[in-house]
């Protein structure tokens, strides 16, 4: 429950603050340019495609992690039927 009030306070905050900043800019990425891009806009996706990047990168680690578990809960289970 804890976790989810933070995201939650956290995604006003990161509204609030892409509502205050809300002038054009120039975005530009290797070859790619744009012109006249909202900086609110830009700092949402920021916040989006990072929060997405964070969600790919953890995937690993939580399977690895169940599987791992799963085997030693397995292990477990048959040195039980030798005893």
């Amino acid at each position: 429950m804890g976790k989810l009030i933070f995201f939650l306070l956290f995604a006003v905050a990161l509204v609030l603050f892409a509502s205050e900043n809300t002038t054009s800019s120039t975005i530009q990425f290797l070859v790619w340019k744009s012109q006249d891009f909202s900086l609110a806009m830009v700092i949402m996706l920021s916040a989006v495609l990072g929060a997405i990047i964070a969600l790919i990168a953890t995937i690993p680690c939580t399977t690895g992690s169940a599987a791992s578990f799963s085997k030693d809960r397995e292990l477990e289970d048959l040195r039980e039927q030798v005893h």
